[in-house]
């Protein structure tokens, strides 16, 4: 607290468990306001769900005869080129790692799982006139399958404001298992501006009215 008043920080965000006494009672302490929560979601349902495409759709892994195909699919899913160079890796990798949802031969979704690590980073992502059919859901459970091989109960993270990913979780068989509040301290951080002033300074700003004929 003392480094955040000397630094003299506009604003201060601060992340703990739903269930941390301390950073609550800190929040609480800040004045901090609820900005949003960090969802971990666990895999519940069977160890190997079944794969169900919708009507005129298939799904199977990729190969790496598939390199070229998805590219311009998943740089048009995914913005961050960084992410989107990763996936493009693992769906031209030999490992199996990679799945396609087509429509008559044409890509429309993918599916990557990233094992490097040693955990299992995954991703979805579907065409935009192609989505709301059932076809993430077809493509998360080809890489539910291949995360159960590797770990007992894989897992995921969402946003709370995140009106998607945290309802797709919960359909595929995902449960919240852990909560990370975060909260923001914006205006807190301009009250410890002002009250590192001098009191000559308080008073020469409650002197000079602002905009609105109130003083600073």
């Amino acid at each position: 607290m003392a480094l955040f008043q000397r630094g003299g920080q506009a604003a201060l965000l601060l992340r703990c468990a739903e269930t941390g006494a301390f950073g609550l009672v800190l929040a609480c302490y800040l004045h901090a306001a609820l900005a949003n929560a960090l969802l971990v979601y666990r895999y519940r349902g069977p160890r190997r769900p079944p794969v169900r495409p919708p009507e005129g759709y298939e799904v199977r892994r990729a190969t790496p005869a598939d390199a070229r195909a998805p590219g311009r699919l998943v740089r048009e899913v995914i913005p961050d080129r960084g992410r989107a160079e990763e996936v493009e890796r693992v769906l031209a990798a030999r490992d199996g790692r990679g799945f396609l949802a087509l429509r008559e031969a044409f890509p429309v979704g993918f599916a990557a799982v990233d094992v490097r690590a040693g955990g299992g980073a995954w991703t979805v992502g579907v065409r935009e006139g192609h989505r709301r059919r059932g076809i993430g859901r077809a493509l998360a459970a080809s890489v539910l399958g291949v995360l159960h091989a590797r770990e007992p109960a894989p897992f995921a993270t969402a946003w709370g404001l995140d009106p998607i990913t945290g309802p797709f979780l919960r359909a595929l068989g995902f449960g919240v298992e852990r909560t990370y509040l975060i909260s923001g301290t914006a205006a807190l951080g301009h009250s410890l501006l002002v009250a590192r002033s001098s009191s000559r300074d308080r008073r020469r700003r409650r002197r000079r009215p602002n905009r609105d004929g109130e003083g600073t």
